[in-house]
């Protein structure tokens, strides 16, 4: 009630109670269950942007935490969920940042965000940071992934894709008129296939094929993310014994965060006669299944 009440205020554009509401949140809330989404729209008001952080860092810290309970042996499909929360808290940080000016931090968990579930409001984000640092090839392919992946984010209610993707829109127009535009890196959709597959050494002549988990995990030190486990959930029987070809993929996937991570990705290996092995990432939100 007490988010809401805030959230009315923002709405009515009574800003100063809407910032007091929002204020006595952690009174009423010790869990931070609603930390995120107040720092999320705290963010986009501009509104006690301190506050705002205070609240982001808190709901990162403990879906962080809560991601280390997440073991292959004992999967369970809320495990497969997590990734979305610390995906969307992060984002809610990097966005954060990128309002009170924190421009390299911003970079750090809105990127890291991305990687994890190319959601489109995350993309558009990153344009506007990158549009903001004079970034502009980068700003132009972000932009182009926004407009490309917004109907597909997790983070939306249906009513507010419009909203964001005609400012992903406005923000390509204004970077791409009046000048030559820069070399495409390519149709949106085919960097984020191409950022999902590794390609592997080939290590069997026939076309097999299978699904994996893969646990990947942050020690709060190295600044990427580990293999640390992996798990065979069905095809080709060629291949249940070749899930250690994963453990030696470099995932890029970055670790902003000091606090040790957990999430899990579920993907194809593949070997075929014309391309090679490879390993494909799915797309996170089309993981609904423990088989």
């Amino acid at each position: 009630m007490q988010a809401s009440l805030g959230s009315a205020y923002l709405l009515a554009g009574v800003r100063e109670k809407a910032g007091a509401a929002f204020s006595k949140l952690a009174d009423v809330d010790p869990q931070g269950n609603y930390f995120n989404d107040v720092a999320y729209q705290m963010a986009n008001a501009d509104l006690k942007l301190p506050l705002a952080l205070d609240y982001a860092k808190k709901a990162v810290r403990a879906a962080e935490v809560e991601s280390l309970k997440i073991t292959l042996p004992d999967l369970k499909l809320e495990d497969l969920r997590n990734i979305q929360t610390v995906a969307a808290y992060w984002d809610t940080l990097g966005w954060v940042d990128e309002r009170m000016s924190n421009l390299e931090e911003a970079e750090l968990y809105l990127r890291a965000s991305w990687k994890l579930t190319q959601d489109g409001v995350v993309a558009g984000h990153l344009c506007h940071l990158y549009k903001r640092i004079h970034r502009i090839g980068s700003a132009i392919q972000m932009c182009r992934l926004a407009i490309d992946r917004m109907s597909m984010s997790g983070q939306l209610a249906l009513s507010q894709v419009g909203t964001e993707m005609a400012a992903a829109q406005e923000n390509l127009d204004h970077l791409t008129s009046g000048a030559a535009k820069l070399k495409s890196t390519g149709d949106a959709s085919d960097v984020v296939i191409r950022e999902r597959t590794f390609k592997i050494a080939r290590f069997l002549p026939a076309t097999e094929s299978a699904e994996f988990f893969v646990l990947l995990a942050s020690d709060g030190k190295s600044k990427t993310f580990k293999v640390a486990d992996v798990k065979f959930i069905s095809g080709s029987d060629k291949m249940k014994l070749q899930g250690k070809q994963l453990k030696s993929i470099d995932f890029n996937f970055p670790a902003p965060s000091d606090t040790p991570t957990r999430f899990v990705r579920r993907g194809i290996l593949g070997c075929y006669q014309y391309s090679g092995c490879s390993f494909v990432l799915l797309d996170p939100a089309s993981v609904t299944s423990l088989n």
